[in-house]
């Protein structure tokens, strides 16, 4: 041990010194040099002696003396094992202490880091349910804004975003609920009054077929906004009616155009339907659909602009192509009419008037299995395409 450089071996003589038994080292020499000069002393009798009984006795002495020294050799060895054996207890214990102490500071600092968390996100997730409880219970959407890009801040612009959509949709409702119900209001206002002036003058054969004629034309306009009423709900709650049978597109697209022509006589329209023909689909709502097209390209249309209606097939299908300029309606706003309770509003013969938007005449379209597109050829153009299955 005295001579053994290895790191071991220093770190066993710190281990000595700190139980005080330095002196091992020098018994552990000791008992070395013994044994060693035991074991040479009898090499050399045995090797000179012969048979001399005088010499075998010395070297009796000499094996004596070798298991004295071999005897103290394991009693120092035996120190050594039991001062190691205290000193890894020793660190064990001290290793033990401080994984109990790094343990509970982890245990703290966790602690105490759950809850900054929690006082820093608390607040916030509160406030979002706030916002929510009282859109809930009042309907008022107020921004909660958060900043930065955390996934607080993420779900609260989503909440935002999401809260805002059903209130802008909640506006929209109220908006064409009202434009409903003066529309509804404004033809039977009108035909009573037509009706009490034919009344007020039955002699005059002019002013009757002029009044009835009125009157038909309001009420018609009023029957279709109580079909396009029932068959928006309808199709929000998925009950549509759909009886397919064959249907003259073209006949049908004539007969709409005079009836909204009629309703609007401040617009004019160029119809071709030449090439048009027969198609299977619900006459009804293929009416319906051409009557909300031809009402909304009537309402957003140019002042003057004459609305161009085409109808021809296209392979196995047939395309309804209504053509006008609408310079000052944009893209978005088209889009936006695709939106349940859309709405636009437009000025006729008596003021501010409306017309619904296209959003009953795409789920018309797709039920028939075809589609309806708005397009912007120029920047002036715009058109809408109803594409059916011939």
């Amino acid at each position: 041990m005295a001579e053994n450089t290895s790191d071991d071996a220093r770190l066993f003589h710190a281990d000595l010194e700190q139980a005080n038994r330095r002196e091992l080292v020098t018994e552990e020499i000791g008992a070395i040099n013994d044994v060693a000069g035991s074991l040479g002393r009898i090499e050399t009798k045995l090797a000179s002696a012969g048979s001399d009984g005088h010499v075998a006795a010395s070297v009796e002495n000499d094996a004596r003396d070798l298991r004295t020294a071999l005897r103290r050799l394991l009693r120092v060895q035996v120190a050594f094992v039991r001062i190691e054996n205290a000193a890894i207890e020793r660190r064990s214990g001290e290793t033990y202490r401080w994984m109990w102490v790094i343990g509970i500071l982890g245990l703290l600092g966790s602690f105490a880091r759950g809850l900054h968390v929690h006082h820093a996100i608390a607040p916030r997730i509160q406030r979002l349910v706030q916002q929510v409880q009282r859109f809930k219970e009042l309907g008022v959407h107020q921004r909660v804004l958060e900043q930065g890009r955390d996934e607080i801040a993420i779900l609260a612009n989503a909440i935002d975003a999401g809260l805002a959509a059903i209130a802008a949709q909640e506006r929209e409702r109220e908006r064409f609920l009202a434009i409903v119900a003066h529309e509804l209001k404004t033809p039977m206002t009108s035909i009573l009054g037509f009706t009490e002036l034919a009344l007020s003058r039955p002699e005059s054969a002019e002013v009757r077929a002029r009044a009835l004629g009125l009157v038909r034309s309001h009420a018609s306009r009023l029957g279709r906004l109580i079909d396009d009423l029932l068959l928006a709900a309808s199709t929000r709650s998925g009950t549509l009616p759909f009886r397919p049978q064959s249907v003259d597109a073209a006949g049908v697209t004539k007969k709409v155009a005079a009836e909204v022509a009629t309703t609007m006589p401040g617009r004019s329209f160029d119809v071709d339907v030449t090439r048009g023909g027969y198609l299977i689909a619900d006459e009804h709502l293929l009416t319906q659909a051409i009557w909300t097209l031809l009402t909304y390209a009537a309402a957003i249309a140019e002042t003057g602009c004459v609305i161009s209606v085409r109808l021809e097939p296209a392979g196995a299908r047939l395309r309804l192509e209504v053509a006008f300029d609408a310079p000052s309606v944009p893209a978005q706003e088209m889009e936006r009419a695709f939106a349940p309770f859309a709405s636009v509003e437009y000025e006729g013969g008596s003021g501010i008037r409306s017309a619904v938007g296209l959003f009953l005449c795409r789920e018309i379209a797709r039920v028939h299995g075809g589609s309806l597109l708005a397009m912007n050829p120029t920047d002036v153009q715009r058109m809408l395409i109803l594409d059916l299955p011939a």
